[in-house]
């Protein structure tokens, strides 16, 4: 008797088969657990940049899981984890996190990879001198590296951290050192990113248009939407400065849904600045209104940027040109105090990496001198065991150290001769004298010219200071010089650079500071000087003095052109009767 399964057994045999199935399938999943977790964290660290979205999910939902991984999987999701706390703007936690790692038993490859990536989330979080140090200390374990990828992936933080610094040609440096064969497509977008902002803040792109393109269209084959809308943004600025706003706009709007969905706020904070400025040149200010104040909505973490500082002079023009002197007074002197702060960082960043240079440099000449100590001591073991030619052996050694005692003398001269000439301020009013001032200025020029950055010079002298002298003693007139200084010093900003030309002629030059700002101080100088109250000095008399103001959009980056027009601005004060501000114009 044949059995049909199919009709009398059905429901038995059913029954029996998916139960088998589910035995075989939670199997199987048992099985290959420890892979398919191995897989999704090698997909999350593949896609961190091009799809952050999945990248995060990815990574809570390994975190939920977290007791089944193996310790290895563990440090590796931690590390990426921190990546991800990072990316959305919780850089104190993300620090926690990669510093634990560094502590921990976590293997080597791991550990550097943390260690790479915590020297970039303290370059955002603004913590620039370990920052460095970190940074300082993965270059110099670069070349022990021979995994490709990851000596790729720390040649891409590398470069970006040293942008961060502002260090464009070091980043340059690093970019083109990944060989283009061995990148694949998301090296190949990243480095050409990378190479566009360098050469453009270094003023060496030529060829502008095509590279855009072709960057655009490497980053959109590596599915890399965040780098292709910073190229987009760097098109968006060039449109810009060249006056095409227009152009401008057409970029940037069609993308901004991408853009704002990558939720990473540095490029969008960047994006909503260039609309506003465009809208702005349009003619259209509620527009540029809009997105000036969705810019400024992203700022926490970016209070020290260029946007936000563009944001704040845009609004300030807005109500201004509107008539809402209130407003625009507000948003000037948040204008002000942006501008200070993302000044007063950049100083912080060159000073944090000079420090690491000169730590480098150090640390080099200490590895030199051990090893000439290490040749010394061969010397005296050859001495030691070679008493036929001692007198030879002692000679040699006596003429090598006087030979390093005059290197070593000679190089320890040239450096307090430099450091004196640095230490040259002026001893009556403690502010640099005329030789060292030319020293900063000379420096501040190249740095400005190099970077695109504004500057202003502001020339001035004390009117009738010869009587002040005459009637009263030099002790007074000194007493009137020192509380000039000091009224002015109360004012300006901490990287400006102040000197005493002499007699009572003073100067300040202001790095990153635009012509209408470096007018503003002038008149704010002028004002505290003529309001002194003299009656501490012992003596009732009137101080005031004529300024002159240039900048290097009129007068260029040249020191003496500078300081030459400044100087006939403040002639023509003196010649329309004193105690007033000139601009410099070249009729004068």
């Amino acid at each position: 008797m044949r059995i049909n399964l199919f009709t009398a057994s059905k429901p038995h045999f059913l029954f029996q088969g998916l139960l088998a199935l589910f035995l075989l399938f939670q199997l199987s999943a048992y099985a290959n657990n420890t892979l398919t977790i191995d897989q999704q964290l090698a997909h999350a660290d593949q896609i961190r940049s091009s799809d952050p979205q999945a990248f995060s999910r990815i990574i809570e939902e390994l975190n939920s899981q977290h007791q089944q991984l193996s310790t290895t999987q563990q440090d590796l999701l931690k590390y990426l984890h921190a990546y991800n706390t990072a990316f959305a703007g919780q850089f104190d936690k993300a620090i926690k996190l990669s510093k634990e790692i560094l502590l921990s038993n976590a293997n080597a490859a791991v550990k550097f990879r943390t260690k790479l990536t915590l020297a970039n989330i303290l370059a955002l979080a603004k913590n620039w001198p370990e920052s460095m140090h970190y940074l300082s200390d993965v270059i110099a374990k670069l070349p022990e590296i021979s995994d490709q990828k990851l000596y790729q992936k720390s040649v891409e933080v590398i470069t970006l951290t040293y942008k961060l610094y502002g260090q464009y040609e070091q980043a340059l440096l690093f970019a083109n050192k990944m060989p283009p064969q061995k990148m694949g497509t998301r090296g190949d977008c990243f480095i050409k990113t990378q190479v566009l902002e360098a050469k453009l803040k270094l003023n060496q792109l030529t060829d502008f248009h095509p590279f855009i393109n072709q960057s655009i269209k490497s980053c959109e084959l590596a599915k890399e939407s965040m780098w292709a809308n910073f190229i987009r943004s760097y098109l968006a600025t060039n449109y810009l400065e060249n006056n095409a706003p227009t152009k401008a706009l057409d970029v940037l709007l069609i993308h901004l849904p991408d853009i704002e969905a990558t939720g990473y706020p540095r490029l969008t904070i960047e994006a909503y600045a260039s609309i506003a400025r465009a809208f702005w040149l349009k003619g259209k200010g509620a527009k540029a209104e809009e997105f000036a104040l969705k810019a400024l909505n992203h700022v926490k973490g970016l209070e020290t940027t260029k946007p936000v500082v563009d944001a704040y002079y845009l609004l300030y023009q807005i109500k201004k040109s509107k008539s809402n002197h209130e407003a625009a007074l507000d948003y000037h002197e948040k204008y002000t105090l942006a501008d200070k702060a993302y000044m007063d960082e950049t100083a912080a960043k060159h000073l944090a990496y000079q420090m690491a240079e000169h730590k480098a440099a150090e640390h080099k000449q200490q590895i030199e001198l051990l090893g000439e100590q290490n040749k010394l001591l061969k010397v005296e073991q050859q001495l030691a065991n070679s008493e036929a030619e001692n007198n030879r052996l002692i000679i040699t050694l006596l003429a090598a150290i006087i030979a390093l005692l005059l290197f070593f003398g000679y190089r320890s001269w040239l450096n307090q001769r430099r450091l004196k000439e640095l230490a040259e301020f002026d001893v009556l009013t403690g502010i640099f004298n005329r030789g060292h001032f030319s020293h900063v200025a000379e420096s501040a020029l190249t740095y400005c010219q190099n970077t695109g950055q504004e500057l202003s010079v502001i020339i001035f002298d004390l009117d009738f200071f010869k009587l002040i002298n005459d009637k009263h003693g030099h002790a007074c007139g000194d007493w009137a010089l020192k509380r000039t200084v000091e009224v002015c010093q109360s004012i300006g900003r901490k990287n400006d650079i102040f000197a005493r030309l002499g007699g009572e002629e003073f100067c300040i030059l202001l790095p990153g500071c635009d012509l209408s700002t470096a007018t503003l101080l002038a008149e704010q100088c002028r004002k505290e000087i003529e309001d002194i109250d003299t009656k501490t000095s012992g003596f009732h008399f009137k101080i005031t003095a004529s300024f002159g103001v240039t900048d290097a959009k009129k007068s260029g980056y040249d020191l003496e052109k500078l300081l030459a027009d400044a100087d006939s601005a403040a002639y023509s004060s003196k010649h329309n009767g004193r105690n007033r501000v000139t601009i410099f114009s070249p009729k004068d």
